[in-house]
C-alpha cells in the first residue's frame, strides 16, 4: 500500500515537472501521504455507490462505516503516532485499499447494493411525503393527493417579480423528492414517468424556481399543483398502488 502511493505521488510530481518546470505537489510528509490515502478512499466509495447503484437511483456508502467493519477506521490515527516515533523515515501506512474494495464488492455488489440504495430511497419518500400516515394521504375519484411543504415568497424584483420562489432551504427537498420518485418509477416500469422526472425535461427542483400560485405541472400519472405553502402531488390510482407495492416492499426492514 505504502509503495503504491510512493509512486503515486512520485508519478505526480514528475508529471507537474515536466508541464509546469516545478512541482505543485506538497513535498512527501506524512501529512501529504494521508491525503492522497483519504483520497483514495474516497475515490473507492464513490466508485461503489456509482457502480452499485439501482438503475435511476443513488446509493451512499458511509466510508467511516467501511473503515470500521474491516477494522481499518483509525488507521490515521495510527500513522499518525507512529511518525512522532519515527524521525527520518516515512512510517509505515496500515491502510489497505484492496481491503476496502473487497468489502464494498461483498457488501454492495450484485443486488445487495441495489437493494440498499432502494430503501434509501423508500425512506426519503417517507420523510419528504410522510406516505406512513394515513392522515397526510387524501383519496379522490381521479387520484391518491398528498402535500409536500414548500414555503414561498414573492419576488420583488427581477424578471421574474410577482411570482412565488421557494425557500432556499426546500431546495434538498425537492431535490430528494424528484429524485426518490424517478428511482420509483424505473424500479415500477412507469418509464415514461421516470424519463419526464428527469432533471433535463423540468425546472422545479433548481434554485431559482419561480411559479404563480395554483400553477399546475402535468407528468405521466402525475400532477403537481403548486401553492404558496404547500405542492400538491396528485397521483394517479395506478401510480399510487404501484409506489405503494414499492414501499411496502423496501421501507420497511
Amino acid at each position: 500500500m505504502e509503495a503504491r502511493l510512493g509512486r503515486v505521488y512520485s508519478e505526480q510530481r514528475h508529471f507537474e515537472e515536466r508541464l509546469f518546470g516545478v512541482s505543485l505537489t506538497e513535498e512527501k510528509s506524512t501529512e501529504s501521504i494521508t491525503q492522497i490515502a483519504n483520497r483514495a478512499i474516497k475515490a473507492l466509495v464513490r466508485k461503489a455507490e456509482r457502480e452499485f447503484a439501482p438503475e435511476g437511483g443513488t446509493l451512499k456508502i458511509d466510508e467511516y462505516e467501511v473503515l470500521k467493519a474491516i477494522n481499518q477506521y483509525d488507521w490515521e490515527e495510527r500513522y499518525r503516532r507512529s511518525s512522532w516515533r519515527i524521525k527520518d523515515d516515512v512510517p509505515k501506512l496500515e491502510l489497505d485499499l484492496d481491503a476496502v474494495w473487497l468489502h464494498l464488492e461483498n457488501t454492495y455488489g450484485g443486488d445487495a447494493g441495489v437493494t440498499a440504495g432502494l430503501r434509501q430511497q423508500a425512506a426519503n419518500l417517507l420523510s419528504v411525503f410522510h406516505f406512513d400516515k394515513a392522515e397526510t394521504i387524501r383519496r379522490t375519484a381521479n387520484s391518491i393527493n398528498v402535500d409536500l411543504r414548500i414555503w414561498s415568497e414573492k419576488k420583488d424584483y427581477g424578471q421574474n417579480k410577482g411570482m412565488l420562489e421557494p425557500s432556499y432551504h426546500s431546495g434538498d427537498t425537492r431535490l430528494k423528492a424528484f429524485s426518490s420518485l424517478r428511482c420509483f418509477a424505473k424500479w415500477a416500469e412507469l418509464f415514461d414517468l421516470a424519463n419526464r422526472l428527469n432533471p433535463e425535461f423540468h425546472d422545479m427542483a433548481n434554485y431559482g424556481f419561480c411559479y404563480n400560485s395554483r400553477e399546475k405541472r402535468s407528468f405521466p400519472g402525475l400532477e403537481i399543483v403548486m401553492y404558496k405553502e404547500r405542492w400538491e402531488w396528485r397521483f394517479s390510482h395506478e401510480v399510487a398502488e404501484k409506489l405503494m407495492l414499492f414501499l411496502g416492499e423496501y421501507a420497511i426492514e
